[in-house]
């Protein structure tokens, strides 16, 4: 994926990525901790509250930083090349 040259204070497509996936981090460490304050865990009659909430907090926190490295891996390794 090439990026053009942009004019004076346009915001770049990486940037915009960059900043998309650490909002997604965010999102999902807040569900984490959201769900840890209702009771992330397991009772004796099945889960808790917060269980099936921690899961997606935790898949939602991994998934942005994924993109958020593999942003930033693909702006390193296009300025070395």
């Amino acid at each position: 994926m090439a990026e053009k040259e942009q004019a004076g204070g346009a915001v770049t497509t990486r940037w915009m990525e960059l900043i998309t996936a650490l909002v997604i981090v965010a999102l999902g460490l807040l569900v984490v901790y959201d769900s840890h304050r209702v009771g992330a865990g397991w009772a004796e009659d099945g889960p808790r509250s917060g269980y099936f909430p921690n899961i997606i907090g935790w898949i939602l926190t991994v998934a942005g930083a994924w993109i958020a490295g593999g942003t930033i891996v693909q702006s390193v390794c296009s300025r070395s090349v």
